[in-house]
């Protein structure tokens, strides 16, 4: 979405995209405007537009809500006054004010109904609803608080305690905010703490919602994706719920400047390519809401007078002078390995397989940046901004 603009991209043999065709399509391509709200499912897409539903692509499952079994390769209007949707694997979900509809794939009971019978057209399971969300084959739904699961259960993704399937709604439990559903797995939050059940990354299952621990400072979490490999993230700070994280490894090789000109963060072409090629690139729209808006203070290199520019506000930024030394407690503990990326990218790399990386803050003058050594060194004396082999060693707020 872009405003209230849709647009698509992708594998497209259903014509899950909707844009008359059946042809994939490797960038953006814009399919109507007037929406509010998109979901999507395997190869079936739903969108909302001032509260009129519409449907595209495959039907094989009845998931469209159309009444027949024909994919269609444009959106399509299946009713009005939806207020929320969510999307399966092969079926749909939408909430009417607080009524909640499904139709669609139900052989294993995601639908609610209480049957294991495909639904071609919305029914209606019941109402004082308020939210919902969609797994491949299960569903979850909050009901003043109380959070409901049906379907699958293979992995205990309902969190009843089981692994029974469920053709109708049972209750799991109270005082749940928000609901969201993987694959196989299912997550809550309930007084501002995750909770966790289903399938988990090892294989094992939680049959019922888990806490998962707070994050502590030492932590190593993986968020993200870059250069073919996922991103580990060393927690540094934990405050008010947010979560503040450098990567545990330098990820790639850039200039501070493409120019070598005075420059200070605000206007340095790092700042713009962490805030958009390496954010865009390096998480998925889900983990881009996570990231939270930092007020980034840009103050002066003490050492040699050199100003610091204006503050900024950014998703990503690199630590300055001060954060280098108040985060980690010695030289030892700012040594950053080069990732194999950025390797190939041309990064500064000695025998012992660490860098150098930058920092924001200004270096000796205006047309250098500081940097942190191979050695962990803090340095404000820095390199000139066009210096090609510089590590990126990004930083970041997590929200919960």
């Amino acid at each position: 979405m872009k405003g209230n603009d849709l647009y698509a991209w992708g594998h497209n043999s259903n014509g899950q995209l909707g844009d008359g065709t059946t042809q994939d399509k490797h960038s953006p391509i814009y399919i109507g405007s007037g929406y509010t709200q998109i979901a999507a499912g395997d190869v079936h897409s739903l969108a909302l537009k001032g509260g009129d539903l519409y449907a595209w692509g495959q039907n094989s499952y009845r998931q469209l809500g159309d009444g027949t079994t024909e994919d269609k390769h444009t959106p399509i209007e299946i009713g009005t006054g939806f207020t929320q949707i969510a999307a399966g694997d092969l079926s749909s979900f939408a909430l009417k004010g607080n009524d909640l509809y499904a139709w669609g794939y139900n052989a294993v009971g995601l639908l609610g109904d209480g049957t294991n019978r495909g639904r071609s057209k919305p029914v209606k399971i019941g109402s004082g609803f308020s939210q919902i969300a969609a797994g491949d084959y299960h569903s979850l739904a909050l009901k003043d608080g109380d959070l409901y699961a049906s379907g699958y259960n293979s992995y205990g993704q309902l969190g009843n305690g089981t692994t029974k399937e469920r053709n109708k709604y049972v209750k799991i439990g109270s005082g749940f905010t928000q609901i969201t559903a993987g694959d196989h797995y299912s997550l809550a939050l309930k007084d501002g703490e995750l909770y966790v059940w289903g399938r988990q990354s090892d294989d094992t299952s939680f049959l019922t919602p888990t806490k998962i621990p707070p994050r502590k400072v030492g932590d190593i979490l993986t968020f993200g994706s870059y250069g073919g490999e996922p991103i580990q993230w060393r927690v540094l700070a934990v405050e008010n719920g947010k979560t503040l994280v450098i990567s545990e490894k330098i990820l790639d090789a850039q200039p501070y400047h493409t120019n070598r000109v005075n420059i200070t963060w605000a206007k340095s072409a790092i700042r713009t390519w962490l805030n958009k090629n390496f954010y865009q690139s390096a998480f998925t729209a889900e983990e881009r809401k996570r990231i939270a808006d930092t007020n980034v203070v840009n103050s002066k290199n003490a050492a040699y007078g050199t100003a610091g520019g204006g503050n900024t506000k950014d998703k990503i930024f690199l630590f300055s002078l001060d954060e280098a030394r108040t985060y980690f407690t010695d030289n030892a503990d700012r040594i950053a390995y080069v990732t194999t990326h950025a390797k190939q990218q041309g990064c500064n790399v000695v025998s012992t397989g660490a860098g150098w990386w930058w920092l924001r803050s200004p270096g000796r003058s205006s047309n250098y940046a500081a940097n942190v050594t191979y050695n962990g060194y803090v340095t404000g004396l820095g390199y000139y901004v066009t210096r090609e082999l510089g590590g990126v060693r990004p930083a970041l707020w997590l929200n919960p």
